[in-house]
């Protein structure tokens, strides 16, 4: 017998304490059954005391309660679980509740569960986009793989604007950069614009990048090359909202031509943006020529790129124009000049 050898009181003890156990288990289960929701969320508070063994297979069955409040008590409880409500919780991130979801996949990371088959099911999670977002950031951890670089590619697709561009950034990573320089700092002589060249305001091509993939080198929009004949044609001058596209936010790519004189004499010569809605990478005839980048407090704000080393004079060039648009209107929304600039006393 049980109690043999553990005198009276110790019997007492054993017996008291199994009986406690055994009626805390049949109050839980018939309190289960209760139409107050209240009594059932108790219940499963004491189900989540009871040996993980007994208590996974009980609050499993309780995450399909027709109440929010107890669904998610009982993902909580197997998350207090641990390790032996793994596959419970692995299970879970299929469960229809979004926040039963979410505690199952917070869960899984906690205990190092979350594999490819787990991040596969929170990475496609379509009513939770916090969930996608938490899947997307445990990718961008992980070393590349076939399988990991599919989930992220079809991230990059995805309607929220935050996980397409996290997962674009960790897919496509943007290597363009040049320290920005202009003879103007430091010179000690006159700098004189002896010419001005306007760009023209017609006859630009737009296309919006939702995936950020045109700087990659699959793509290269800003190859003097590329087929631009199925994008939008747009003129600068004004914000994109003009063309249809009021509020539009993330990367549009501009492409334009335009022919220049011969050759003068110069030191250098400066593209002066009058505004570019709010952030600017710029190329010319394929090459990268800089950027302007002090984010949305630069939206309405002229600058300069030097752009000597990659003017074709006598020629058409190219350009093509990335910018990154995070509020309201967007684009090259001031007219475009080059200045020619002679050094003199």
């Amino acid at each position: 017998m049980l109690t043999r050898g553990l005198g009276h009181s110790g019997a007492f003890a054993v017996l008291l304490f199994a009986g406690e156990c055994l009626a805390v288990a049949c109050a839980s289960a018939a309190d289960l059954q209760s139409a107050d929701p209240a009594v059932r969320r108790l219940a499963v508070l004491e189900i989540a005391k009871a040996k993980p063994a007994d208590a996974v297979a009980r609050l499993t069955a309780v995450l399909d309660d027709p109440n929010p409040v107890v669904r998610r008590t009982a993902a909580r409880g197997l998350r207090e679980l641990g390790v032996p409500a793994t596959a419970a919780l692995s299970a879970a991130l299929s469960n229809s509740d979004s926040e039963v979801r979410m505690t199952a996949f917070l869960a899984l990371n906690d205990l190092g569960g979350l594999g490819m088959p787990q991040l596969t099911v929170a990475a496609g999670d379509q009513d939770n986009a916090a969930l996608r977002l938490s899947a997307v950031q445990i990718l961008a951890g992980m070393a590349p793989s076939k399988e990991r670089d599919a989930l992220l590619d079809a991230a990059t697709k995805d309607s929220n604007e935050q996980i397409r561009g996290m997962a674009s950034k960790i897919l496509r990573p943007f290597p363009f950069f040049r320290k920005m320089e202009s003879i103007r700092d430091g010179a000690d002589q006159i700098v004189n614009i002896t010419q001005t060249i306007p760009l023209p305001l017609d006859g630009w091509k737009l296309k919006f990048d939702p995936e950020e993939k045109g700087h990659a080198d699959a793509e290269k929009w800003y190859a003097p090359t590329l087929n631009d004949a199925d994008w939008l044609a747009v003129s600068i001058g004004k914000f994109w909202d003009d063309f249809g596209f009021k509020g539009k936010t993330g990367i549009g790519w501009y492409r334009g031509k335009f022919t220049l004189p011969e050759k003068p004499v110069l030191n250098a010569v400066e593209m002066h943006f009058g505004a570019v809605d709010e952030t600017t990478w710029l190329w010319l005839n394929g090459e990268y020529a800089g950027q302007y980048d002090v984010g949305p407090s630069g939206w309405d704000v002229a600058f300069r790129v030097d752009v000597t080393p990659f003017l074709k004079w006598g020629q058409e060039n190219q350009i093509a124009v990335r910018v990154l648009n995070t509020a309201q209107g967007g684009g090259i929304w001031k007219p475009v000049n080059l200045e020619v600039i002679k050094l003199g006393n």
